[in-house]
C-alpha cells in the first residue's frame, strides 16, 4: 500500500482514502483497482450502486457566502415583518413570526458555522436580530445567545428527556398561554429543571437571586417569560441560600422549582 492511502474497515463497509497532492491520483487509483482486483479474487461482490467517492479540499475558506445567503433570507422575512407590524399586531405575535420565519433561518444549522464566522459577518447577522427587536419592541435573543443554545441544546440532547420532548412541552404550554384572555392572571407553578443565577439583559422578566449558573433549561424558561411577558417572581426576593434551593443531591444544591406570575 502506497503511503498517502488507507484502508479503513467497518463491518461490512470499506473506505479507501488517498491524499492527492499535485493533482496525481495514480497512486490513490491504483489502490482502488487493487481492492476491486482482490474482492474478485475473493469471490466479493462490489455494490457498485452504494459506493461514493469524495473529494475534500483542504484550503482556507471562510463563511462569508453562507452568511450572505442567510441574511438575504432574514432580510426578506424583515419586510413581512414590518407588515405585521404596521398592520398593528400585539408582540407576541410579531415574536412569534419572528422565531418561525427570521432566527429559524439564522439559527439553521449554526453550530457547525458560527463559530468560524469573520466579526464583520457576526455583526451583519447581529443587526437582523437587533432589526427585529426595533421592528417588534421587545428583547431578542442575540445571535450569540442563539449559537450558544444551539450547543448546549447539542451538548444535552441525550441527557434526561429528549429535546424533542423537551420542545414539544414547551410548544404546548405557548398554546395554552395563547388561549388565556385579556385580563386573566395566569400562576404557574413547577419544577422546570432549570437554574440560573444573575439577570443582566434578563431585568424585565428575572430577578437577580438566582441560584447557580444558568444552564439551557434556565434560559428556555426566560426565553418563556419574555414570550409571554410573565416574570419568574421567585428570583426577585434575597433569601438565604438554603430557603432558595430546591434540589440537593451530591452535596450539590440548585433550585429548579420557579413561579412564573402573568
Amino acid at each position: 500500500m502506497h503511503s498517502s492511502n488507507h484502508i479503513i474497515k467497518f463491518a461490512d463497509d470499506t473506505t479507501v482514502v488517498g491524499l492527492i497532492s499535485k493533482n496525481d491520483k495514480s497512486a490513490y487509483r491504483e489502490e482502488v483497482q487493487r481492492l476491486t482486483a482482490w474482492c474478485k479474487a475473493n469471490n466479493l461482490s462490489l455494490n457498485v450502486e452504494k459506493m461514493k467517492e469524495m473529494v475534500v479540499e483542504h484550503r482556507d475558506f471562510t463563511w462569508s457566502l453562507n452568511t450572505s445567503s442567510i441574511t438575504k433570507k432574514a432580510q426578506q422575512h424583515l419586510y413581512f415583518l414590518r407588515r405585521l407590524r404596521k398592520a398593528h399586531l400585539p408582540p407576541l405575535i410579531l415574536t412569534t413570526f419572528y422565531r418561525g420565519t427570521i432566527e429559524s433561518v439564522l439559527s439553521s444549522c449554526i453550530t457547525a458555522w458560527f463559530g468560524n464566522c469573520t466579526v464583520s459577518d457576526s455583526k451583519t447577522l447581529q443587526w437582523i436580530v437587533r432589526t427585529a427587536e426595533k421592528i417588534i419592541g421587545v428583547s431578542l435573543p442575540s445571535i450569540m445567545n442563539i449559537y450558544s443554545t444551539s450547543c448546549i441544546h447539542k451538548a444535552n440532547s441525550n441527557v434526561g428527556c429528549t429535546l424533542e420532548k423537551k420542545e414539544g412541552f414547551w410548544s404546548e404550554l405557548d398554546e395554552v398561554m395563547e388561549s388565556i384572555t385579556t385580563g386573566e392572571r395566569v400562576v404557574i407553578g413547577a419544577d422546570f429543571n432549570g437554574h440560573g443565577e444573575g439577570n443582566t439583559g434578563d431585568e424585565e422578566v428575572m430577578g437577580m437571586f438566582g441560584v447557580k449558573e444558568r444552564n439551557l433549561e434556565g434560559q428556555i424558561i426566560v426565553y418563556f417569560a419574555k414570550r409571554m411577558d410573565m416574570a419568574v417572581v421567585n428570583t426577585y426576593f434575597q433569601k438565604r441560600e438554603e430557603h432558595r434551593v430546591t434540589y440537593k443531591i451530591g452535596g450539590r444544591n440548585t433550585q429548579i422549582d420557579y413561579t412564573l406570575l402573568y
